[in-house]
């Protein structure tokens, strides 16, 4: 009798934790928002990473990231002028408001540096060798992902600073570019780019999911913008859209 007890007690245990199990993975969505040093200040337009997943921040520096379903989250936040930011946070049943994220700004990328040849003096030939000074500018270049890139793009594409976006492309001109999408696009923001397996080796594919406003129909097979992009590196190593589609 005991043991038909505890083996009843036993399954009924089982059960609970599986139902909290389950009850941890049910979909939520998480909010935050992003603010200056000073701990007072929004930052708006901020773009947001979690995963696959793409927010950006509102006038008030407030995002909201959907359908998020694990215990802990990890956030990659990149803005104008400000140095980017990584922070992991667990998240806490029944509290879905993250701590503020504080962005400190950024330094200036350009350091100057005098390089002085020669020291005026007379060489044993007795040549005078001239004292010479020459600048260096050292830039320090923030590596950016796939995802990113993607982001980056639209980005520009929707401000019209299409030599800007001609950057993210594999030998497409910024008038090509302007000719591809001005009659068309009015507005555009990427809001999220599922990664998809490879087709080559040495290129990254995504499944991009837009916001957009049309002028009028864009000249693709569904009227709109094609969600299939690939990128892959150059030869400094930085990513860059080699092609999009409208699948693969």
């Amino acid at each position: 009798m005991r043991k038909k007890i505890f083996l009843k007690l036993f399954i009924i245990f089982i059960i609970l934790q599986a139902c909290h199990k389950n009850e941890g993975l049910k979909k939520s969505q998480v909010q935050g928002i992003v603010l200056d040093s000073d701990g007072k200040t929004p930052i708006a337009g901020a773009k947001i990473f979690a995963g696959s997943m793409i927010a950006t921040t509102d006038k008030g520096g407030k995002f909201t990231i959907a359908d998020f379903e694990n215990s802990s989250i990890i956030i990659s936040v990149f803005a104008n002028g400000y140095n980017p930011k990584t922070s992991t946070f667990v998240l806490v049943k029944g509290q879905n408001n993250l701590p503020p994220i504080i962005l400190t700004q950024k330094e200036s990328k350009e350091k100057t540096e005098e390089i002085v040849e020669g020291t005026g003096e007379k060489t044993e030939e007795g040549k005078t060798i001239e004292k010479e000074e020459k600048k260096k500018t050292l830039k320090s270049d923030l590596e950016i992902s796939p995802a990113q890139i993607i982001t980056y793009y639209y980005n520009a594409i929707d401000s019209q600073n299409y030599k800007k976006a001609a950057r993210y492309r594999f030998g497409v001109s910024a008038k090509k570019l302007q000719k591809q999408y001005k009659p068309y696009i009015k507005s555009v923001s990427v809001t999220k780019a599922t990664k998809m397996p490879r087709l080559k080796q040495d290129e990254v594919c995504f499944n991009v999911v837009f916001k957009a406003t049309y002028i009028k129909e864009y000249p693709a097979g569904s009227g709109q913008l094609p969600n299939f992009h690939c990128l892959k590196q150059d030869r400094k190593g930085n990513w860059k859209i080699s092609q999009i589609s409208t699948g693969p």
